[in-house]
């Protein structure tokens, strides 16, 4: 059968150039909106601070980078420029 490509992939991936640019700028800490199993976490530079929010408890438990908290994305706990970088990938439909 060959190897299997995650769907994510299949799609196009932006989280790769999204966290080259978010280091590249020097952006932290980074808040990630729906980051499901915490992609761009994993192609930030090690130890980049890193906040997940995303609120359904499977992909929460499948995330192992960063911080993550389950959360929604219309009710974000977070002050007003408290943040260097926010990214929302692959998961408006969801809103």
């Amino acid at each position: 059968m060959g190897n299997i490509v995650p769907t994510w992939l299949m799609a196009g991936d932006a989280h790769e150039e999204v966290a080259h640019r978010i280091a590249h700028q020097g952006l932290h800490p980074v808040l990630d909106i729906g980051s499901g199993q915490g992609r761009l976490s994993d192609v930030l530079p090690a130890r980049w601070p890193y906040v997940g929010i995303e609120s359904s408890p499977t992909q929460l438990r499948r995330n192992t980078g960063g911080t993550v908290v389950r959360g929604d994305a219309s009710h974000l706990p977070f002050a007003d420029r408290t943040l260097g970088a926010v990214a929302a990938l692959w998961m408006l439909y969801h809103l």
